[in-house]
């Protein structure tokens, strides 16, 4: 029975790693989805169908068990999302310094006056809406997503 429940929680991990942000795009550190609990509890259901296999009400009760386990929802990773979606041009480091940000004449996040000058929720709507060349991210990412940027955006201004 333990190896079972091994194999189930390696597969899981499996699918979730491959399951990437469920819009086809592969993220660094997928999370995981209240939305893919269906899966997995269909999935711990058929395992045990073949001769000598986990019983019935086994697999019904590890089903339910992550059903319920949905709501352990793993956090965003903002710095990653940040990686992919605005390093680009607003370099890696915050500073606007690659060649799109000079080009595009990007924000410096690590400058102290402009994280002064303002609230996350400004950032938020730019990141929503795309202000001038920026595409919007509204809707291409969740509103988790977006939050989580707003945060690694914050976070260049808290560097020495």
């Amino acid at each position: 029975m333990a190896s079972f429940l091994l194999s189930v929680v390696l597969i899981g991990e499996v699918i979730t790693i491959l399951s990437g942000d469920g819009r086809g795009k592969r993220v660094r550190i997928p999370a995981f989805r209240v939305r893919y609990a269906p899966w997995y509890a269909r999935l711990i259901l058929m395992i045990g169908l073949g001769k000598g296999g986990v019983g019935m009400k086994t697999r019904i009760w590890l089903g339910v068990a992550l059903l319920m386990c949905g709501g352990l929802v793993r956090a965003v990773d903002g710095p990653a999302l940040y990686e992919t979606h605005c390093a680009k041009c607003h370099g890696v480091t915050g500073r606007a310094d690659s060649w799109r940000g000079y080009l595009f004449f990007s924000r410096d996040f690590s400058s102290a006056k402009w994280q002064a000058a303002r609230t996350d929720e400004e950032i938020l709507e730019k990141i929503d809406q795309g202000p001038r060349i920026m595409p919007p991210y509204k809707d291409k990412l969740s509103a988790e997503e977006r939050a989580a940027l707003v945060q690694a955006v914050r976070s260049f201004g808290r560097q020495p």
